[in-house]
């Protein structure tokens, strides 16, 4: 019979070793309770690969490997170092993370200024969080940004120094400032704000000073009748303020309070007196019975001359005609001296007259041409050489031809001009038929002497626009701005009779425009150099003118000749080089050429570039004579 199991007390004292037992045999029912004890271990036990159950509350510090210290290892946590093994260290020495923590962390267990910024995840700390009253003003940091947080504090805060960055909605129906000093940067303060009707809504608007027992005093907008009003209380206030000085043309009378219903008017004699109700009116004056006393007496409608009043200071040089005179006036032990025009007068109204005195001589430069017999000086009674340098001498038209004229003689100096001249003077000539010097005013028509025109432009400049396919040719001064009464464009105009040998200063206030219409090639082709000649004209009747604006292409056309234009906006066709178009029709047009504009076409019937040039100074070698 084989042996199963061995019986208690079949087995002798130290009969078991390790060498009779099998490997993987033991299990923990062959073993009686307490019966391993520790000097039956052996000294290097290896249980890596072992599963040992032990009994509850059986593990002390004692059992674990490693060093344990009284006091200076208390409140440690075991930690598993880089060995693998077991020692005591502090909690702060590995981070725990809070997502493997349950449950709140209780005030006790917080340590006191343990709590940082660090430690707090944005967003994270709610109200219920924080205890009252916990957080004080040595909590916060110096800059906290609280323009996304919505802060709802208890009725009756006090706060102090409060600096509001941002912009400050009190939503309450009573807003309370009792500081002793209101300081307010704004400009402007706005008073009932929000208003959506036509005026103020409740009337009126404004400014309350509190008086405490006394009215209330009111800087008041009242819409009812459309004025600021000053009161106290419901009463209109009286205003008292320094002397201010008035703006020169300010007061009129429509500013000033007067009695009377209309203004009388200048030219009528009257002044402005008190109507005894604190108002003022007109008075009309009565001159008549002003009093007058001295060398005129009575009144103004009566006046008579004192006795001996009149003496020779008060008589104006030759202001006593012969008609002033009384027919007898007695000179006795008077001297009268007379006049020796009045005595030759007499001489000449005798009949005859002759002279015996063998000393009588005619003074120099006494004999005039009306004393001068005509015919009566002839060459021989001429001295050889005779000064006419101080003289003028009248001739008969076409009398003096230019060989009659010795060479290098006949200058300005020779020249008999009726005035003197200044800068930007022009000689032409006067009405008396002679010369003189003239200035241009605006629409004055002045007489030309011959030569090249005057070429006089001033103040302009040409702007050109492209809107759908239509070109439009703008003139402004030129500053590039429009056209004023200040800042005229300003052309010497040709007469509308083109043997006239006057023209026109010509002033134009405002801006005027020319447009050529779409599809107008003006006899260019795609891609050719297109070359358009700007002209100032002027359609109607010599006074009645109209400033207009016209183009030719390609050609320039005769300024001294009078020209015919062609109305491009009414044209059926696409137009040709070197014919004048604008916007009216007609004959007998002065012209005056202003500005060149040069440009190319892709399409000559779909006009889509931009001028590439525009040009108001520029040579065409035309000279214009009359």
């Amino acid at each position: 019979m084989a042996l199963t199991k061995i019986s208690t007390g079949f087995i002798s004292d130290n009969a078991i070793t390790t060498t009779k037992i099998a490997s993987n045999q033991i299990t923990g029912s062959d073993i009686a309770t307490g019966a391993i004890t520790v000097d039956k271990l052996d000294s290097s036990l290896d249980l890596s690969s072992l599963t040992i159950s032990l009994p509850s509350n059986s593990v002390t510090h004692e059992e674990l490997q490693g060093s344990y210290t009284s006091g200076t290892d208390d409140n440690k946590f075991l930690q598993i170092n880089s060995s693998g093994q077991l020692q005591w260290a502090d909690p702060n020495i590995s981070a725990v993370p809070f997502t493997s923590l349950t449950g709140t962390i209780s005030a006790s267990q917080i340590p006191d200024s343990s709590i940082t910024s660090a430690k707090i995840s944005n967003g994270t700390i709610v109200n219920e969080d924080i205890a009252d009253s916990t957080i004080a003003i040595g909590k916060l940091t110096t800059s906290i940004d609280l323009s996304s947080k919505t802060l709802t504090f208890p009725a009756d805060t006090t706060f102090t120094n409060i600096i509001v960055s941002g912009n400050l909605t009190v939503t309450g129906s009573t807003t309370t400032v009792g500081a002793s000093n209101l300081n307010i940067s704004d400009r402007i303060i706005k008073v009932n704000d929000g208003e959506s009707g036509a005026g103020v809504t409740a009337v009126t608007a404004g400014l309350q000073v509190d008086r405490g027992s006394l009215d209330e005093a009111n800087i008041l907008w009242d819409e009812s009748i459309d004025k600021f009003t000053f009161k106290v209380g419901n009463s209109l206030a009286n205003l008292q303020f320094a002397n201010m000085g008035v703006q020169t043309d300010t007061v009129g009378y429509t500013e000033l309070k007067l009695n009377n219903s209309s203004d009388p008017g200048p030219g009528n004699a009257y002044f402005l007196e008190s109507d005894g109700a604190g108002n003022l009116q007109f008075a009309l004056i009565n001159h008549g019975s002003f009093s007058v006393s001295g060398v005129l007496q009575g009144t103004l409608n009566n006046l008579t001359y004192g006795g001996q009043s009149v003496t020779t200071s008060a008589l104006a040089n030759n202001s006593v005609t012969s008609s002033k005179l009384a027919n007898t006036i007695s000179f006795i032990g008077k001297q009268a001296i007379l006049n020796p025009g009045d005595v030759l007068t007499a001489i000449n109204s005798a009949t005859s007259f002759n002279i015996t005195n063998t000393n009588f001589s005619i003074p120099s430069l006494s004999i005039t041409a009306a004393q001068i017999a005509d015919s009566t000086i002839t060459t021989a009674k001429l001295t050889p050489t005779v000064n006419l340098s101080t003289k003028t001498v009248i001739l008969a038209d076409d009398l003096i031809a230019q060989n009659h004229l010795q060479s290098n003689i006949v200058g300005i100096n020779e020249l008999i001009i009726e005035n003197t001249g200044s800068a930007g003077n022009y000689l032409t000539k006067s009405a008396l038929g002679g010369l003189e010097w003239t200035s241009i005013d605006v629409g004055e028509t002045i007489a030309w002497l011959g030569g090249l025109w005057p070429d006089a432009k001033e103040n302009y400049s040409i702007e050109g626009s492209l809107s759908s396919g239509a070109y439009t040719i703008t003139i402004k001064n030129y500053q590039g701005n429009s056209l004023t009464t200040l800042s005229p464009f300003r052309v010497s105009k040709r007469s509308k009779t083109a043997n006239n040998s006057t023209f026109t200063l010509w002033q134009q206030p405002s801006n005027v425009s020319f447009t050529i219409p779409v599809a107008k090639s003006l006899g260019y082709l795609d891609n050719e150099l297109m070359e358009i000649f700007v002209y100032a004209m002027w359609d109607g009747a010599e006074g009645s003118q109209q400033f207009k604006l016209g183009i030719i292409t390609e050609y320039v056309v005769d300024e001294g000749s009078l020209q015919s234009v062609t109305d491009l906006t009414t044209l059926v066709g696409v137009g040709s080089k070197g014919v004048l178009y604008s916007n009216f029709s007609g004959t007998d047009i002065p012209v005056r050429l202003i500005a060149r504009i040069r440009m190319t076409q892709s399409n000559a019937l779909s006009w889509a570039s931009e001028a590439s040039e525009i040009a108001t100074n520029f040579q065409t070698f035309q000279l214009e004579y009359t």
